[in-house]
Order: C-alpha cells, then sequence, then structure tokens
C-alpha cells in the first residue's frame, strides 16, 4: 500500500523533485502552502492555507481523504513548520526540540553552547543600538540574518561602520522572491523575523557534510569541500564533492556532527551541515539544516558513488517515515561544480552567454545556463552574488580536478 506525504510547502522546490513526485509507485503525495502549488497535478490533493493561523492549517489537513504517514518540506524555510505539523498530527518529528533549534541561526548557537559544541564568538542583535555592545570586537567579523537561508544575506565586515551598515540593512530588508508568475517577500511570506547574528570569522577552510538520521541512529553520507570567495560576499563558487579530507579528519568531524545531532536531538530527517577547520584544527559549525544540501550537492554524490542509483530525495523521504535503507556511499572519483556567478560589472548589461577555457582533462558531465540570451542582467540587492548557471565535471584526481576548476573561474567571462 502506497505512504502518504504531506509536503509543506509548493514553491520551485517542488521542480527539483518533479520526476521523484511523478513516477512514484510507492507514494501519494499531497501539498499545503501559503502560495498556489506549482504543478498542481503532481498532488491528490492540495491545501492552499495561511500558516499563522496554525490550528486553521491543522484543521484543514485533518479534513484530508487520506490519512498522511509523513510530512516532509524541501523548503529549508518552512522546516520548522513541516516539523511542528509532524508534532500536532503525531507523527516522527525532526527533531525532539522546538523546531526553533535547528530553524534559525542564534538559537542553533545557543542549543549547541549549552550543548559543549565549541562555537565562535557572537552576539544577538535585536535592534540597532545593540551594536554598542561590540564596538570594541576584533575585525574581521561575520554578520548574517538568525532567519534567511543558507548564505543569503551573509557579509564580511572589516570596521565598525561596515558593520553598523550591514546590520542596518538585515534589520529592514525586503527581500523578493519570484515564484511563478507572483512576486512575494521573503519574510512575509515565511513570516521571517528581523534579527541579526554577529560572530567572529573563522581562518580556515569551508567543507560541508550530507547525513541521515534514522530512528536516531546517525549516518553521515559524505563532505564537500567548498570553495568560497570572501571578497563581495561569503558566497560559494564551487564545490567538491568528496573532499579531501584523510581518513583520520574524516573520522574527526564525523564524530564532531553526531554529538551536534545529538544535541540538537534531530531524529527522522537528512541534514546539511556547514563547518570550517580553523587553522588551530578546531572544527567550527556554521549552521546546520534540516535539509538536503543545495547547489546540486546530490547530483555531484550520484556521480562519485560507486554504486549508481543514488536518490538523495528518496532517501529523505524514507528517514521521514523512519524506515531503514542500505546506502552504499564508497567513492571512485571526484566530481566538482563551477558556479558562473555574476560580477558587479555585468550588472544590468545585456546577456549574451557564457565562455571559459574547457579543461584540459576533466570531464563534463553537466552544463545549465539559467538566463536567455537577450535578457537583462539583475543587480542583487547586495545579498548575494546572482548565478545564470554552472559547469559540473570530474576526475579520478583531487588535485586536477581542482586546479582546471580554478583555472575555470579563472577564465569565465559572462557576456
Amino acid at each position: 500500500m502506497k505512504k502518504n506525504i504531506l509536503i509543506v510547502g509548493g514553491g520551485p522546490e517542488i521542480t527539483i523533485c518533479y520526476d521523484l513526485i511523478n513516477n512514484s509507485t510507492e507514494y501519494n503525495f499531497f501539498s499545503v502552502s501559503e502560495i498556489p502549488t506549482m504543478y498542481p497535478e503532481l498532488f491528490v490533493e492540495t491545501i492552499e492555507t495561511s500558516f499563522r493561523n496554525f490550528g486553521k492549517t491543522i484543521e484543514q489537513i485533518k479534513e484530508l481523504k487520506y490519512s498522511i504517514d509523513a510530512v516532509a518540506c524541501w523548503d529549508e524555510a518552512l522546516t520548522h513548520i513541516a516539523d511542528d505539523i509532524s508534532k500536532e498530527l503525531g507523527l516522527n518529528p525532526i527533531s525532539s526540540l522546538d523546531s526553533q533549534s535547528f530553524r534559525f541561526k542564534d538559537r542553533m548557537r545557543m542549543v549547541c553552547e549549552a550543548g559543549g559544541l565549541k562555537m565562535p564568538k557572537y552576539k544577538i542583535i535585536n535592534q540597532f543600538s545593540d551594536t554598542n555592545k561590540i564596538i570594541n570586537w576584533k575585525y574581521p567579523l561575520i554578520v548574517k540574518p538568525t532567519s534567511f537561508l543558507a548564505s543569503i544575506g551573509v557579509k564580511k565586515v572589516y570596521n565598525f561602520s561596515e558593520l553598523q551598515q550591514a546590520v542596518s540593512q538585515m534589520l529592514n530588508v525586503k527581500f523578493p522572491v519570484y515564484i511563478a508568475s507572483g512576486v512575494y517577500e521573503l519574510g512575509e511570506l515565511y513570516n521571517l523575523e528581523p534579527r541579526v547574528l554577529v560572530e567572529e570569522f573563522i581562518d580556515g577552510e569551508e567543507y560541508s557534510l550530507e547525513s541521515v538520521v534514522r530512528n536516531g541512529i546517525y549516518t553521515p553520507l559524505g563532505i564537500t569541500k567548498k570553495i568560497v570567495d570572501e571578497k563581495l560576499f561569503m558566497d560559494e563558487i564551487g564545490h567538491i564533492f568528496p573532499s579531501n579530507l584523510n581518513k583520520e579528519e574524516k573520522s574527526r568531524v564525523y564524530s564532531w556532527a553526531e554529538k551536534l545531532h545529538q544535541i540538537l536531538q534531530l531524529n527522522h530527517i537528512t541534514t546539511h551541515t556547514e563547518f570550517r577547520i580553523g587553522r588551530n584544527g578546531d572544527i567550527i559549525l556554521i549552521e546546520i539544516g534540516a535539509r538536503i544540501g543545495g547547489d546540486c550537492i546530490p547530483n555531484l554524490m550520484k556521480n562519485s558513488f560507486i554504486v549508481k542509483g543514488f536518490d538523495f530525495y528518496n532517501t529523505y523521504l524514507k528517514a521521514r517515515l523512519g524506515l531503514q535503507e542500505e546506502l552504499n556511499t564508497d567513492t571512485n572519483k571526484f566530481s566538482g561544480i563551477v558556479f558562473f556567478r555574476l560580477n558587479p560589472e555585468n550588472y544590468g548589461k545585456i546577456f549574451n552567454g557564457v565562455s571559459y577555457d574547457a579543461p584540459k582533462t576533466s570531464l563534463i558531465f553537466e552544463e545549465k545556463i539559467y538566463k536567455k540570451e537577450g535578457t537583462v542582467l539583475p543587480n542583487p540587492i547586495n545579498w548575494s552574488n546572482e548565478r545564470v548557471g554552472y559547469v559540473c565535471l570530474e576526475n579520478k584526481e583531487y588535485a586536477v580536478l581542482e586546479k582546471e576548476m580554478k583555472e575555470i573561474l579563472k577564465s569565465l567571462s559572462i557576456e
């Protein structure tokens, strides 16, 4: 008998799961969302609601003709709502703690610090005058909105003036989100709060870790090395999976991550953990999300795994249902992605295409351009650099792949 899955959110994130939902013989899918659901034909029933009226939302879900077996969410901004709905329906929760502990970056810091994990020095900014409390902190510092997604809004500042400017902007930001034919404001759409987190900058290499927790049992799936540009924004311009960490280093990361998941009491979920390894060897948490890694990380993993057929989204659904799954995460190649990112000199120009020097030995296995030729390139709202596409490539040698990815970045021209 098919399991009934309620998807929280019906926006663009459904696109990446279209084939899974459309071709599934294991599940029936239902949707609950504040906006008209994209691809309504994929769902047995859809609910349009206001999550602010949570009691009414639960009533609408209970009025469905089918009994829901699990609540899923591929929209990071709504994971806490998915957890709240799960608990209200008596289904597998994402965390045994309140959902805010894994969704909001300031509360995540506090819970992890209380649990004994080493955290960067930080200060939660509720109003502009709070900046005076950190006037004597050592620079550079990292400034980030507590409730926005991934690296949106994250900035590196070098003095008190830049700090105040960034904080002022983040406390008052209006961030547009374009979904189908509608324009929404991110904070209003997801009921996000204007709060800012300021923390010390950790000098070191940056990574992310994909994991799955099933019935409280933690399983790491692999570590991705991130290539980060810190000049304009704390923005990722490339990834390599798996990382080049040695066996001992990976073991240390996995032990640290297992403790992190235990502190946050995460269950029945896949997670994306971002961290840095400082120059002194300390592993420092950037953030953890109860979600699948974005930026095509699942594609890189699937390409690198020896056993083919890995579907991260199906693994996520099985975790939400509390089902066990045999996973072979052995790899036989390195897979990388380079993002075609706009620079300020591109803003407002007519897009005529992308060019770069082809890699000498690495094999390109995927390339995508988001923009049509002749369209006007956007001017980001001082948050993160717009991407117009990407290229994925593979190599048996990590060092060669990394070198050729950097050569692509150096030769990249957006015309």
